[in-house]
């Protein structure tokens, strides 16, 4: 299509990690303060609901919290699943990133639903993964370097708002399918 190809780095404003803490090993009650598993962005999808409870709330760091539209990046995971990424459309407050999770933050000449399609695209995710380090006794490793320097296809932005509009029209239509199906099985 003749797009640009660029490096990941030159799209983003900065790539956010998270805190490692020691975490309690069940799911927060309510909307009592929490870090993401790493779960919660393994599948392509954000799923808040994977969290563990911080056993003291004074743990909990603003600058890490989960936000709406935030484009969360799993750095360290299986050879599979290593470079997941999940768009967050909306999320409950109180979820902090771990340190095994990335937030891309990009800047105006990238729609982040575009990239998040991109990352977890088939054909592009053996090149995500490649970035990644580590033996296959342990989690491989992708860092903010090695991503940084990840090339990229850039269409147009109005090209990538389209795509995002479709892909925002489809997710919510996949949920009413969802909620209709799980409400006549009821």
């Amino acid at each position: 299509m003749g797009w640009k190809m660029i490096e990941l780095g030159d799209c983003l404003r900065g790539i956010e990690s998270g805190k490692s803490l020691n975490c309690e090993s069940y799911e927060r009650a309510n909307s009592a303060p929490a870090v993401l598993k790493l779960s919660a962005v393994t599948y392509g999808v954000y799923q808040p609901n994977e969290n563990k409870a911080l056993p003291d709330p004074n743990m909990f760091i603003d600058r890490s919290e989960v936000r709406d539209g935030d484009l969360l990046f799993s750095r360290k995971n299986t050879y599979e699943y290593v470079g997941m990424s999940a768009y967050v459309y909306k999320t409950p407050r109180n979820l902090m990133l771990p340190d095994l999770i990335f937030r891309l933050n990009t800047d105006d000449s990238c729609s982040r639903i575009y990239l998040w399609q991109l990352i977890n695209h088939d054909l592009f995710r053996k090149t995500v993964s490649g970035l990644a380090n580590g033996s296959a006794s342990s989690m491989p490793n992708i860092s903010k370097q090695k991503l940084s320097k990840l090339i990229i296809q850039l269409p147009p932005l109005y090209i990538q708002e389209q795509f995002a509009a479709f892909v925002q029209q489809t997710d919510k239509s996949k949920l009413n399918v969802i909620t209709i199906l799980n409400y006549k099985n009821k």
